[in-house]
């Protein structure tokens, strides 16, 4: 395989500012993705979905444990910084971890979606075995990109982008049908609103406690969206210009193109920083047991 380092040209004091940046990053999502571990070992028997969020929250933990460690320390060494194997380990890594994330991500949003519209019949719908499938594919399809390059038969970079443009579409689709549902819901509620003023107060706290639960479901997923296309299209974004610059019209030197890739792939690593504390830190139940994790 041909050695090309994607940091090989950086250099002080930019690499101590990436360094520190990846540790902090780094020490973020594994001590909270450990956590919520921590959490979801006690609650994955009850509830069938936690199995998806416990692989999110394992592939966030791993990227925090290998994928950020590794990045700083390249920093930190220069002989880390030009050698292939390391540059390379970390790249599959990178993809691997981030790419499972992206699909656990998305099998939670339909997940979520099934859950708010046939939740009567949600064992239906949601088999341990569709969920099994799901799991297994978001840890195979990105898993499979390494061993391509390595055959060294398919574009490397196409079929990264391919991993993480779907994921991310699987996504927003979901949760752009989670956005109608909810809003469907108010609709209902804001049409039964005289009926519901003469029923008993109980009835009322009920739809009044129901409305307040859509609300934040809609707040969660405007959040979700937002930081996770924050956080997946410069990488892919950068992938594209790359392929450009190398292959159609040098219009940017090397050194700048591997400045960008140090900031883009530190902004995708955030995002297993952000996906605890939008899934989990937000619920009360999870709060209440991490406070009670603490205490003993």
């Amino acid at each position: 395989m041909d050695c090309n380092p994607r940091m090989s040209l950086l250099r002080p004091p930019a690499v101590y500012l990436f360094g520190g940046a990846f540790v902090i990053v780094s020490i973020m999502a594994a001590s909270l993705n450990i956590l919520i571990l921590a959490i979801l070992s006690k609650r994955c028997k009850k509830v069938r979905s936690n199995k998806l969020l416990t692989s999110l929250a394992i592939s966030d933990a791993l990227t925090g444990l290998l994928v950020g460690p590794i990045s700083a320390w390249q920093m930190f060494q220069h002989k880390a910084l030009i050698n292939c194997k390391v540059d390379l380990i970390r790249r599959y890594l990178f993809v691997l971890l981030i790419g499972s994330s992206c699909f656990a991500l998305a099998g939670i949003a339909y997940d979520r979606y099934i859950c708010l519209t046939k939740l009567n019949n949600y064992d239906k719908y949601m088999t341990r075995r569709k969920i099994t499938i799901i799991i297994a594919f978001g840890w195979i399809c990105p898993g499979l990109i390494p061993i391509l390059k390595l055959a060294g038969k398919f574009p490397y970079l196409c079929i990264g982008n391919a991993v993480l443009v779907f994921s991310s579409f699987c996504l927003v689709i979901c949760y752009i049908f989670i956005t109608k549902a909810v809003r469907k819901q108010k609709r209902i509620m804001k049409k039964h609103a005289l009926e519901i003023s003469f029923t008993s107060p109980q009835r009322r706290l009920e739809t009044s406690v129901k409305e307040s639960c859509c609300q934040r479901l809609e707040k969660t997923v405007t959040i979700l969206i937002i930081c996770h296309l924050c956080c997946t299209v410069p990488i892919t974004s950068w992938s594209i210009l790359d392929l450009v610059n190398s292959t159609v019209v040098n219009f940017i030197n090397t050194e700048t193109v591997q400045y960008i890739y140090t900031v883009v792939i530190f902004i995708s690593q955030t995002n297993s920083c952000c996906n605890p504390i939008i899934y989990f830190l937000k619920n009360p139940a999870v709060r209440k047991e991490l406070r009670d994790l603490f205490r003993k």
